[in-house]
């Protein structure tokens, strides 16, 4: 996501157990699994400007 400053957001997801890793380089690697080879290398060639983040959700309920 396009960020103010020229700069950008990543956000990775997971779901059923299935989380990214927290480990930057960890991260990299997984994300080079799920994102398009573009987007991957547009990681690989940039700065990093901050530390991985990490938003867990404790549960998830459907209601009808």
């Amino acid at each position: 996501m396009a960020c103010e400053g020229d700069r950008w957001l990543l956000t990775v997801a997971g779901m059923a157990g299935d989380h990214p890793p927290t480990d930057p380089d960890e991260l990299l690697a997984n994300t080079k699994t799920c994102a398009p080879p573009d987007v991957y290398d547009v990681l690989t060639n940039s700065e990093r400007l901050s530390d991985t983040i990490t938003h867990p959700f404790p549960a998830g309920l459907r209601r009808r």
